[in-house]
Protein backbone atom coordinates (compact mmCIF):
# COMPACT_ATOMS: atom_id res chain seq x y z
CA UNK A 1 0.00 0.00 0.00
CA UNK A 2 1.17 3.59 -0.98
CA UNK A 3 2.58 5.30 2.24
CA UNK A 4 1.66 8.98 3.00
CA UNK A 5 3.56 10.94 5.74
CA UNK A 6 1.50 14.26 6.55
CA UNK A 7 3.67 16.68 8.37
CA UNK A 8 1.58 19.70 9.74
CA UNK A 9 1.26 21.53 13.12
CA UNK A 10 -2.37 22.21 12.41
CA UNK A 11 -3.37 18.98 14.05
CA UNK A 12 -7.53 19.32 13.01
CA UNK A 13 -6.10 19.69 9.62
CA UNK A 14 -3.74 16.54 9.85
CA UNK A 15 -6.44 14.65 11.61
CA UNK A 16 -8.61 15.78 8.94
CA UNK A 17 -6.08 14.71 5.61
CA UNK A 18 -5.80 11.56 7.22
CA UNK A 19 -8.88 10.26 7.29
CA UNK A 20 -9.95 11.60 3.97
CA UNK A 21 -6.33 9.23 3.07
CA UNK A 22 -6.74 6.47 4.85
CA UNK A 23 -10.51 6.49 3.28
CA UNK A 24 -9.02 6.62 -0.11
CA UNK A 25 -6.76 3.11 0.27
CA UNK A 26 -3.44 5.25 1.78
CA UNK A 27 -1.20 4.02 4.48
CA UNK A 28 -0.93 7.56 6.49
CA UNK A 29 2.00 8.84 9.04
CA UNK A 30 0.91 11.61 11.06
CA UNK A 31 3.50 14.61 12.13
CA UNK A 32 3.69 17.32 14.07
CA UNK A 33 6.99 18.67 14.06
CA UNK A 34 9.18 18.82 11.40
CA UNK A 35 12.54 17.57 13.40
CA UNK A 36 10.14 14.51 14.18
CA UNK A 37 9.62 14.33 10.35
CA UNK A 38 12.80 13.56 9.32
CA UNK A 39 13.29 10.63 11.84
CA UNK A 40 9.81 8.97 10.61
CA UNK A 41 11.12 9.33 7.29
CA UNK A 42 14.61 7.75 7.91
CA UNK A 43 12.98 4.75 9.85
CA UNK A 44 10.32 4.06 7.11
CA UNK A 45 10.46 6.09 4.29
CA UNK A 46 6.84 7.27 2.96
CA UNK A 47 6.18 7.06 -0.66
CA UNK A 48 4.83 11.03 -0.52
CA UNK A 49 5.29 13.86 2.01
CA UNK A 50 2.66 16.24 2.63
CA UNK A 51 4.49 18.87 4.21
CA UNK A 52 3.40 22.62 5.44
CA UNK A 53 6.77 23.82 5.31
CA UNK A 54 6.08 26.41 7.90
CA UNK A 55 5.62 23.99 10.81
CA UNK A 56 7.12 24.25 14.33
CA UNK A 57 10.28 23.48 14.25
CA UNK A 58 11.26 22.70 10.39
CA UNK A 59 14.03 24.62 10.21
CA UNK A 60 16.51 23.17 7.99
CA UNK A 61 14.93 19.61 8.25
CA UNK A 62 12.61 20.71 5.26
CA UNK A 63 16.30 20.74 3.26
CA UNK A 64 17.22 17.18 4.36
CA UNK A 65 14.22 15.69 3.38
CA UNK A 66 14.69 17.25 -0.03
CA UNK A 67 17.88 15.99 -0.65
CA UNK A 68 17.39 12.34 0.57
CA UNK A 69 18.22 10.17 -2.47
CA UNK A 70 14.86 8.34 -2.71
CA UNK A 71 14.51 7.81 -6.00
CA UNK A 72 11.76 10.20 -8.22
CA UNK A 73 10.89 13.01 -6.34
CA UNK A 74 8.77 15.87 -7.45
CA UNK A 75 8.46 18.93 -5.55
CA UNK A 76 5.33 21.27 -6.12
CA UNK A 77 4.44 24.27 -4.16
CA UNK A 78 1.03 26.10 -3.14
CA UNK A 79 0.11 28.95 -2.26
CA UNK A 80 -2.95 30.08 -0.59
CA UNK A 81 -5.23 32.07 -2.29
CA UNK A 82 -6.43 35.48 -1.49
CA UNK A 83 -10.09 36.05 -1.42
Amino acid sequence: MTLVMVVDDDQDLAEMLGIVLTSSGFDVDLVSRGDEALEVFRNNPPDLVLLDVKTHKTGNKVQKLKNKKTGNIKQEKYKKRKN
